[in-house]
């Protein structure tokens, strides 16, 4: 798990949070959640957002379900060998 939260601003990401495969669907995403949550508060953080990488239906529902909605959109573009992917 990693993110940033900078004291005082209000405001934190969190980058990363995995779930082992075989414990998923237990509801641990949502517990680890509800401790990032208090910790943020505790810091004064009244807002907070976190990635889903593109396919992770499971994860971005988990998310939903916590009252997170879309707030943009993270685009990604490969350059190869000097050469633009989609030359």
């Amino acid at each position: 798990m990693s993110g940033r939260c900078q004291q005082g601003d209000g405001y934190a990401e969190l980058f990363s949070l995995c779930v082992a495969e075989q414990v998923r669907g237990q509801g641990i995403g949502g517990r680890v959640c509800d401790v990032i949550e208090s910790e943020f508060a505790e810091r004064g953080v009244t807002e907070w957002e976190v990635a889903v990488m593109a396919g992770n239906s499971a994860a971005a529902r988990c998310y939903r379900r916590r009252g997170f909605a879309p707030s943009e959109e993270l685009l990604r573009h490969s350059i190869i060998a000097g050469r633009s992917s989609a030359d």
